[in-house]
Formats: C-alpha cells, sequence, structure tokens
C-alpha cells in the first residue's frame, strides 16, 4: 500500500495502531513523541500518518501543521486518533491539517477504510489537478 507514521505516546496504543495498518498492507513507523515524528519525517515520505492529539510538550495540532510544511509528508493522508472529544477538537484537527478525526477506541475497520477513502479521493484530486 505504502508508508504510514504512527505517532503516539502510549507505546501499547501506537503498536495496536501499527498492527492494525500493517494488516491492511502499510509499512509503518512508530514514533512515541512529536520530536520522533518530526525526525522521521525529515528522512522519509510518509502516505499516512495517524496521529494522538494530546502529545506531551507539543501537541497534536502544532505537530501536524510542522508535519503538513514538510516535503515528505504535505499531500499525506492525516488522521487524528484521540480522547480530545471536545465540541470543537474536530474541527480544530481539520484547521490544522487533519482530514478526519476518530475518538479512541476507534473501530479497527472503520480506521483502515477510512484511510483508503481518503487516500483514494487524494489520488484523484492529484490526478485532476496534473491535467
Amino acid at each position: 500500500m505504502g508508508t504510514a507514521l504512527v505517532v503516539e505516546d502510549y507505546e501499547d496504543i501506537a503498536t495496536m495502531l501499527a498492527v492494525i495498518l500493517e494488516h491492511a498492507g502499510w509499512h509503518t513507523t512508530i514514533a512515541l513523541s512529536a520530536d520522533s515524528a518530526l525526525a522521521a519525517a525529515e528522512s522519509a515520505h510518509f502516505d499516512v500518518i495517524v496521529s494522538d492529539i494530546g502529545l506531551p510538550k507539543m501537541n497534536g495540532y502544532e505537530l501536524m501543521r510542522r508535519l503538513r510544511q514538510m516535503p515528505g509528508c504535505r499531500r499525506a493522508v492525516a488522521v487524528a486518533v484521540t480522547g480530545f472529544a471536545c465540541y470543537d477538537d474536530r474541527q480544530r484537527a481539520l484547521a490544522a491539517g487533519f482530514d478526519d478525526h476518530f475518538m479512541k477506541a476507534v473501530n479497527p475497520s472503520t480506521l483502515v477504510k477510512r484511510i483508503e477513502s481518503l487516500c483514494t479521493s487524494k489520488q484523484q484530486k492529484s490526478k485532476r489537478q496534473r491535467r
């Protein structure tokens, strides 16, 4: 399928998300902090980013704004998987550069289907823009 970056400060949740994506065919890199996610993105291209919002030192909103400025992440499908569920958290996630927002605990099948749908949509949009 492609490459995915999972950003989650709880290792067990990060591993679970990575396993879900790997079963769907993605080659996955785990970053346990925003800093390690930025370092990974400096040396690799990612097709998909799944990130928590509630990260220590730098929240997921700021992380996504920074990742979207990096060449290897500009066109990535980005999904927030987070415990942040206040009335405006979804809008804040979309404004920061995420393509969708899911509450923990997300249904694995729903997550994979949505990521695949977003990837297809971005590919079609990219083809139309090149014409």
